[in-house]
Parts: C-alpha cells; sequence; structure tokens
C-alpha cells in the first residue's frame, strides 16, 4: 500500500488572498483546493494571526474534528484510543515513515 506524507503534499490545506468578481480582497481556506471557508480580508488588517497561523488553527481543528469522529461510540475489549496521551504528557510526532514501531 502507497503511503502518503501529507505534510509534503502541496495545497492540501491552504489559507490565502483571493478576490471576488468585483475586485474585492476575501481570504479562503481550501482542503485539497476547494474552498470552504472565506473571511473579509478587512478581519486581516489587525494582524493578530497571518495565513500560516490560521493554516496551523484549522489543521488542528481539523485534526481534533477527525479524532473526535473517529473515537467517538468506539468500544474496544483491547486498546482504549483516546484524544489526549494517557500519560498526561505532550507526545511528539511520528517520525519519517518506516522508523515507527
Amino acid at each position: 500500500m502507497a503511503r502518503i506524507d501529507v505534510n509534503e503534499v502541496q495545497g492540501l490545506f491552504r489559507v490565502g488572498i483571493a478576490s471576488d468578481q468585483k475586485g474585492n480582497e476575501v481570504y479562503v481556506l481550501e482542503i485539497l483546493g476547494i474552498p470552504v471557508l472565506y473571511a473579509d480580508a478587512h478581519d486581516f488588517e489587525s494582524g493578530h494571526q497571518d495565513t500560516e497561523d490560521w493554516e496551523d488553527t484549522f489543521r488542528t481543528r481539523l485534526g481534533n474534528l477527525l479524532a473526535k469522529a473517529l473515537t467517538e461510540g468506539y468500544d474496544s475489549d483491547y486498546v482504549k484510543w483516546t484524544t489526549q496521551s494517557p500519560t498526561g504528557r505532550e507526545v511528539y510526532r511520528l517520525g519519517p515513515f518506516g522508523d515507527n514501531s
């Protein structure tokens, strides 16, 4: 089975500025190249978060949503998957493919 490193797939998850039909600037969140959310460009003038920050925010939220969907109603006598580390400590990300046990 082929494996895809989603961190290397260009355009998988992007936030950027686009224009509407009248030339007004609009920020767009695209997932797999499909526009899914929009924000008024004036909201970005405060400078609190840039597009990279928003990409990270939405990646985290999407990950949390998927984790909830995968564990909701899930019950196993052997392995209990949860959205929190069983040790209560931060867990490092997995290494490159083939290095994980």
